[in-house]
């Protein structure tokens, strides 16, 4: 159809996004124990992971964006999906009619 979105070609853009915002909570998730693992102790080292913490903590932000970002493509993948068939019905209609003029007219 000419004109609307590819529903399906949104919900598969929505599926690779939201498995983008899982491997991003994944890593974090990855990052934060691999830094709790090291056995470096001082001052220094709590700041470090204080700072990986708030870095993981951006990552999961981001994710939680990306999800957002997903479901509003769903979202509209679904409107697109309620508009479809009346706006192919038009097209239908619209082609028929031309197609009856013509035969009238002889073209």
């Amino acid at each position: 159809m000419t004109g609307l979105p590819d529903p399906a070609g949104l919900d598969t853009v929505a599926r690779h996004l939201s498995g983008h915002a899982d491997d991003l909570r994944s890593r974090a998730a990855r990052l934060v124990a691999a830094t709790e693992t090291v056995r470096w102790r001082s001052p220094a080292a709590s700041a470090f992971r204080g700072d990986v913490r708030e870095l993981a903590l951006s990552f999961r932000r981001a994710a939680g964006q990306i999800d957002d970002a997903a479901d509003a493509l769903s979202r509209h993948a679904r409107k697109v999906r309620l508009v479809e068939a009346p706006v192919r019905a038009v097209q239908h209609a619209a082609g028929a009619a031309l197609h009856s003029v013509e035969h009238l007219l002889g073209i």
